[in-house]
């Protein structure tokens, strides 16, 4: 058996990446991870906490 090849993803990455470049906060949690539970859809409370993270430069799964 081969080595499976990388496969790019066919998705566009549905959390939003918020930045502020005149923001000092926008490095806030870079380097961290996090894992959000509980994203149903873009209407959920997770869905909207991921993204805040995610805008702070944390790694959200």
């Amino acid at each position: 058996m081969s080595e499976p090849e990388a496969i790019a993803p066919s998705h566009r990455d549905p959390l939003p990446k918020i930045w502020d470049e005149n923001s000092k906060i926008g490095d806030m949690l870079r380097g961290r991870r996090g894992l959000i539970v509980g994203v149903a859809n873009e209407h959920s409370i997770a869905f909207g906490c991921a993204a805040k993270l995610r805008g702070f430069g944390a790694e959200v799964a």
